[in-house]
């Protein structure tokens, strides 16, 4: 009964945040588009409409309401069926609700309609990736890359290190995140391109290399416990033990109840055994 009251709450909380959501989103709308006039909806352009339906169904995605998002933009793709970003943006959607083979007709149409699009080509790679379809993949993230404009560059070379290493092809791997931190300097996403590099150089036995990456990792993002766990794998493959319980115990401290937070628990108890 408390259970079955718990979740009535939380799915009441959840239609709440929606409905104030979308009647923020609305009023906005309406102030933006009518400018307190008194004109009829049919006076807007069309393609102020369906940015109204776009931006709102941009917060949604944010929110992980992918079924809300959707219904936003297929109204915005009735009154703007053309329009790239819209599709773009039913890609993720439908990518998120669980329909891959919709996210990836939608993301080919924004393609079809706008050839330079890098986001749309790398959204698709990752799809593909995530599919095992490497090199289907690898062929999205590099027309990603031939946008002189691509304002995130370092996000598909990060990708095409993904694809390669899963291809067990390390070196190419490496020299592709390598770039990625070149391409951009200031990227978001420093913390997830040394752990990753960490990861590829010890799969291709370069513990010392290994080592360094993951703790550059850690240095910049010390709470994700992937890249602490793999320090403690790295560490137990050159038998340096009480390095590598300190890190299994620092990943299992970040995040306890993940995957890799679990397995360093099992790590930690194996070496506290070996240890008595």
């Amino acid at each position: 009964m408390a259970t079955e009251n718990k979740l009535e709450r939380n799915s009441m909380k959840k239609t709440i945040i929606r409905l104030s959501l979308k009647t923020i989103i609305m009023i906005c709308m309406i102030w933006g588009l009518l400018g307190c006039a008194t004109a009829p909806i049919n006076a807007i352009p069309k393609e102020q409409q369906a940015q109204a339906h776009l931006d709102l169904a941009a917060a949604y995605l944010k929110m992980g309401d992918y079924t809300a998002a959707l219904k936003e933009l297929k109204d915005a793709a009735k009154l703007q069926p053309k329009d790239p970003e819209v599709h773009y943006s039913l890609g993720i959607a439908y990518h998120g609700g669980g329909f891959t083979e919709k996210a990836i007709e939608e993301l080919k149409y924004a393609i079809n309609v706008k050839s330079d699009y890098s986001e749309a080509y790398n959204y698709l790679g990752t799809i593909y990736l995530a599919k095992d379809r490497y090199d289907d993949a690898i062929r999205q993230f590099s027309l990603a890359l031939a946008n002189d404009l691509y304002e995130t560059p370092d996000l598909a070379l990060y990708n095409i290190g993904l694809a390669y290493y899963k291809k067990g092809e390390y070196s190419t791997a490496i020299d592709n995140y390598t770039t990625a931190l070149r391409r951009n300097p200031n990227s978001r996403i420093p913390f997830l391109i040394h752990k990753d590099m960490g990861v590829a150089y010890l799969s291709d036995r370069n513990t010392a290399k290994a080592i360094s990456h993951l703790q550059k990792s850690i240095e910049f993002a010390p709470y994700i416990a992937e890249s602490h766990y793999w320090l403690g794998i790295s560490y137990l493959s050159i038998n340096e033990l009480e390095n590598a319980l300190q890190a299994f115990q620092s990943a299992a401290s970040a995040d306890p109840e993940s995957a890799f937070g679990q397995k360093a628990r099992r790590h930690i108890s194996d070496l506290t055994q070996k240890g008595r």
